[in-house]
């Protein structure tokens, strides 16, 4: 299964093609670029509900993407 993403954001376009440039200039993998290890993939966002599931997250046997905070709150619970 192939995702497709459609970007609809707070800002105007020409701010964001401006972003997206500077993103590339850092050098880093795009999501376009990364392939989960396993068939299970987990995508976490931050939420008031994230802390409700880190037990379900710590013995999930996929891969887990987090993004914006997501990813630091994980990695302080071991995840």
């Amino acid at each position: 299964m192939q995702l497709q993403f459609a970007v609809q954001g707070p800002v105007p376009e020409e701010q964001s093609l401006r972003n997206i440039a500077h993103a590339h200039s850092l050098g880093l993998p795009s999501f376009r670029d990364l392939r989960p290890a396993s068939d299970w993939l987990a995508v976490v966002g931050g939420g008031p509900s994230l802390a409700d599931h880190i037990e379900e997250l710590r013995a999930w046997r996929g891969d887990i993407w987090a993004i914006n905070g997501a990813w630091e709150f994980l990695k302080k619970h071991g995840i």
